[in-house]
């Protein structure tokens, strides 16, 4: 599909026989388009200058290790929940993260984000795997918000929801006293660098 541009709402939903796309130049991936292709691996989307991905995208596409994260403006509520098979996400353009986003996704080790303003509630939860958050945001008066102190948590046995303590955050000069003390941030200051 190296011409289209969007791709529609459950277009390839449960396409279990999918294993990689080309979509070069899609700028949209609507609500649901590969949910529950549970063997789609590869996403190639390397040459679109900017992608949103919207609601449950890609949940439950167990096997896929390997999207360009780095052109994605913004990514929607659910967007890769269950992907456990990512690894390393370095989102440059992302300006937003939402609710549940990459719940789930054991296989997560590290974020960095660049240009992140908002990051929803439980967007990473249950990212036990997850131990390296990398936050540059280039402008000394943008900061990433979050909306609830669950964005980061991990479900002990009794399905309470705890700060992840395997998690160290990095921040620039400078910026690290604003999140220590901003609303929600303030939880996980012990672990912030």
């Amino acid at each position: 599909m190296p011409l289209c541009g969007n791709i529609p709402q459950s277009a390839f939903a449960s396409c279990t026989n999918l294993y990689s796309v080309d979509i070069p130049r899609a700028y949209r991936i609507d609500s649901g388009a590969f949910k529950w292709c549970s063997n789609l691996s590869i996403v190639n989307n390397d040459t679109s200058p900017s992608c949103a991905i919207e609601n449950d995208a890609f949940f439950g596409c167990g096997n896929l290790k390997n999207i360009n994260f780095n052109n994605i403006s913004t990514i929607g509520a659910r967007a890769f929940r269950d992907c456990i098979s990512l690894d390393k996400i370095n989102l440059k353009i992302c300006s937003s993260i939402g609710e549940y986003a990459f719940s789930s996704c054991t296989g997560i080790t590290q974020i960095s984000l660049s240009k992140c303003s908002q990051i929803g509630s439980s967007a990473f939860a249950n990212c036990t795997n997850l131990s390296k958050i990398y936050i540059y945001n280039p402008a000394s008066d943008q900061y990433c918000t979050l909306n609830n102190e669950y964005a980061f948590c991990v479900h002990d046995e009794s399905s309470n929801c705890i700060i992840n303590s395997n998690i160290t955050f990095y921040f620039e000069p400078g910026v690290i006293e604003w999140y220590k003390t901003a609303e929600y941030w303030s939880h996980y200051s012990k672990y912030m660098i």
